[in-house]
């Protein structure tokens, strides 16, 4: 079984293509929060994540990123990717202290009728940095409008897990 963190901060970085949203299922009877993303993005954008890594020795397996999205019944692509840096306590989190290291470019496709109101997801091997115990990872996950194929809106739940 996996062990899994949610992040401690997220903040929609590009003003105007992503923001805090909620979106609801076809009965509207159940809601999904998180940070959103317009529909048919037309440019680059990004969102800003910081998880707490757990004190002590790290979890068994090997360090990645899981990224859900939610999309109601679109069709087309959202390619993304993540750059990221581990950053300890009392160290500087300004990114001009230090750049973020990206992992590549990844994709989570939906079919319009196939896919209505469905979790999808991505699962992308954190290796450009290490990971280290009680320190942050901070990231920025880089919405690729080249890319982005995806005609509806939909919501990104990133967490960071040990599998």
């Amino acid at each position: 079984m996996a062990t899994r963190l949610g992040p401690i901060s997220s903040f929609p970085a590009t003003q105007g293509k992503v923001y805090p949203d909620v979106l609801k299922t076809t009965s509207n009877d159940f809601w999904i929060e998180g940070l959103g993303v317009m529909a048919s993005l037309d440019a680059d954008a990004e969102l800003q994540y910081i998880w707490h890594v757990p004190e002590g020795t790290l979890p068994v397996g090997t360090c990645k990123l899981e990224v859900i999205m939610f999309s109601y019944d679109g069709d087309g692509d959202a390619a993304f990717n993540p750059k990221w840096k581990s950053v300890a306590f009392d160290e500087n989190m300004d990114l001009a202290a230090g750049s973020l290291n990206a992992e590549g470019e990844s994709t989570i496709s939906w079919t319009f009728g196939a896919n209505a109101h469905e979790m999808r997801r991505a699962t992308i091997n954190l290796d450009a940095d290490t990971v280290v115990a009680d320190e942050f990872i901070q990231m920025r996950l880089a919405l690729i409008s080249a890319n982005w194929t995806l005609n509806t809106r939909s919501i990104v739940l990133p967490s960071i897990i040990w599998e």
